[in-house]
């Protein structure tokens, strides 16, 4: 097996090497000691501290070994709807662990969207993705012994493209090679846009909700 050093190098000249190196010693490692991210600082020249920046913005990010079962239950606004908050309760009776707890055979983990907000509640276990989640079903999961995988599915086939109509077709970073394929052709009149924003009221989520039409402008 190569060295952390020689695995790192491979993404010395990469856009965004330093946290495209950090993925890669995870997947093989399954987390990343403090021997990685002094590796990591000396192939890009970082500072440790920057390093561990980057590793303790991730939540995906591991400073340790994970348990050998790793049970991920989403937490976002959609799950929630859908039982989430149970299910989550139901488990750390089971495992008599806290969300965000672990020990050597379980780890009960929060995150915070698997892609599947109509199917919750979802959850991960050991990177497989559940669906419809039910709290009877915490041995399951706990087992490992839940069915398939869930594969993502698309719809794409029975859709009709229209922001991304042009993928594929062109080079996205050449302007003229873009408005060769109708780029641009169609844009509404900037005015007619900041009306319609007005119109609808939309605010801006961030700060004190300040009126998206004016911003724009």
């Amino acid at each position: 097996m190569e060295s952390l050093e020689e695995l790192i190098s491979k993404f010395e000249h990469h856009v965004g090497g330093p946290i495209v190196a950090l993925r890669a010693v995870m997947a093989r490692e399954g987390f990343i000691d403090d021997q990685a991210q002094t590796a990591v600082a000396g192939v890009f020249n970082l500072s440790r501290a920057e390093v561990r920046g980057i590793v303790s913005f991730y939540d995906d990010f591991r400073t340790s070994p994970p348990a050998e079962n790793v049970i991920r239950i989403c937490q976002a606004e959609a799950c929630q709807a859908s039982g989430a908050r149970q299910l989550t309760r139901t488990l750390e009776e089971a495992l008599n662990l806290q969300l965000g707890d672990s020990t050597a055979e379980f780890s009960l983990e929060p995150v915070f969207c698997l892609g599947h907000c109509a199917r919750g509640p979802t959850a991960e276990v050991n990177g497989k993705l559940r669906v419809h989640v039910s709290t009877s079903d915490p041995q399951e999961l706990m087992l490992s012994e839940s069915p398939e995988p869930v594969e993502p599915q698309t719809r794409l086939q029975d859709q009709t493209r229209l922001i991304f109509n042009r993928a594929g077709s062109c080079d996205p970073l050449n302007l003229a090679d873009f408005c060769s394929e109708g780029g641009f052709a169609e844009l509404p009149d900037p005015e007619r846009i900041l009306d319609q924003l007005e119109t609808s009221g939309l605010r801006g989520r961030g700060g004190a909700g300040f009126p998206a039409h004016i911003k724009w402008r």
